[in-house]
């Protein structure tokens, strides 16, 4: 189960990474532009993120939320994320309790920690609902 929960997170992390990808082309650097508040720019092409006039404090917010997941910080979490699966995969598979009686806190830690970093594609049709802790 746990092994089949790896692949599946290893799986979304991949997407994610290839997706943001595909637009640092477009500039890994993405911005709110200093002299429209409500518009992304990077060094190729801009997105405005108001909807309509009036809304500038609401274009302000997209713009900085698109700004914040640009795809260079979408590549940094996903290897972040990453190296957090691959620590977890060391001892997701020990026993819960030793022969001794001793309880494995890092097997326990580690399917936990698994479990929520796959809770953010719960929404995703290979997600499983056995997986959430």
């Amino acid at each position: 189960m746990m092994d089949d929960l790896i692949a599946f997170i290893t799986a979304r992390l991949d997407e994610e990474y290839a997706s943001a990808d595909l637009l640092v082309v477009q500039g890994d650097d993405w911005h709110v532009d200093k002299s429209d508040p409500g518009t992304v720019r990077t060094e190729f092409f801009h997105v405005a993120a108001r909807c309509s006039e009036g809304e500038l404090t609401h274009s302000e917010l997209r713009a900085r939320h698109i700004a914040l997941y640009g795809p260079g910080r979408a590549k940094r979490e996903a290897a972040a994320k990453r190296a957090i699966v691959r620590r977890c995969g060391w001892s997701v598979n020990e026993p819960d309790q030793y022969p001794n009686g001793l309880v494995s806190p890092r097997a326990v830690l580690a399917r936990q920690n698994l479990s929520d970093l796959a809770a953010a594609w719960n929404d995703h049709p290979d997600y499983r609902a056995e997986w959430k802790f």
